[in-house]
Parts: C-alpha cells; sequence; structure tokens
C-alpha cells in the first residue's frame, strides 16, 4: 500500500492508495489506518435465489442500484416454501472481523421495506437493526464496533410491488 504525505500552508495531509483513495489529517509520526470493505473478501450465499439473481452481486464491488439479475440478489419465487418471507442473503468472511457500518444499496423502484440487519455470535444471530417502512434506496448504518465472522441482512418485507421479494445489490460491510 503506497502512502503520499503533502505538507501545505502547515497542514500535512495523508492520502492512502488502497481500492479506494481515502484521505486522513495526519503527522509524521500517526499511524494510518485505511478503513476496508470486507465484504469484497467474503462469501455470500442465501436461503434462496430466484433465477438469474445470484448471492454473488451482494458484494462484487458494484454499487449500481439498477433491477436486474446482473446486478442484484432476490430470493425465490413466494409459490415455493423456500420462496416464503422471511429470507436472507449472507457474508462469510471466514475469520472474525471488526467492524462498525454497513452500506446498504437495494434496486431502484423496489426498495426492501423491512429488514434486519444480523451478525453471528458463534452460537446464534443477533440484530444489529431493525428497520422497518424503509424509504431509502442507499442506506448507511452505523454502530459501535462488533466482531464477528458472519453478517446477514434478514428481509421480512419487499416493497409494496413485489412484496414477497426482497432485493440487494450491494452490501458493504465496513472496518471501523
Amino acid at each position: 500500500m503506497q502512502k503520499t504525505t503533502i505538507k501545505t500552508l502547515g497542514i500535512k495531509l495523508c492520502f492512502i492508495a488502497a481500492s479506494t483513495w481515502l484521505l486522513f489529517s495526519c503527522s509524521e509520526e500517526d499511524e494510518v489506518t485505511p478503513v476496508t470493505n470486507l465484504s469484497l473478501e467474503a462469501t455470500a450465499s442465501a436461503s434462496s435465489t430466484y433465477y438469474g439473481y445470484s448471492a454473488d452481486n451482494i458484494n462484487d464491488g458494484d454499487t449500481n442500484t439498477e433491477v436486474g439479475p446482473k446486478s442484484s440478489w432476490t430470493n425465490s419465487n413466494s409459490s415455493t416454501d423456500s420462496g416464503k418471507l422471511p429470507q436472507w442473503v449472507m457474508l462469510d468472511f471466514g475469520t472474525e472481523k471488526s467492524f462498525s457500518r454497513i452500506e446498504l444499496y437495494t434496486s431502484e423502484d423496489y426498495l426492501i421495506q423491512d429488514y434486519q440487519l444480523q451478525y453471528f455470535d458463534g452460537v446464534a444471530w443477533q440484530t444489529i437493526e431493525d428497520v422497518t417502512d424503509n424509504t431509502f434506496l442507499i442506506r448507511s448504518h452505523t454502530f459501535d464496533k462488533i466482531i464477528s465472522s458472519k453478517v446477514r441482512l434478514y428481509g421480512t418485507k419487499g416493497p409494496d410491488n413485489q412484496s414477497v421479494y426482497v432485493r440487494v445489490n450491494e452490501l458493504e460491510v465496513w472496518t471501523e
């Protein structure tokens, strides 16, 4: 990872080059820790998947909000037992990671109305946030630091026009 330092007007700014440019104010002695999207290295899976709408779409690094199988995951058809809500989509980091922010990108005109963000504590799923009547296409969730190997979105109600489907375009899990 490359670190570039610029001194101007008595203020020193440090730039960190990674997959995303990040800006920090620092001194020469400061240790700069970049913020990392843990999702990019995680394995995605889901309770069910509608044909063509792969769970792998939720952590491919593409934050567009278009509807469609190239952009999003959605649960299977409601006429099957595995397609009835609630449904979940999960990220498995493989080992425990520390994080304090989750960014949710849903599909245009198909916003998930009711859902829970959860983490696995080694025994059971614990709720980070319980959202009802969501009206945001992109929603940021910040919270106290959590250490876990898994995160999931547990969807209980899709949009009014297709309430039995939950769609996720991207689920970013960020270090502190």
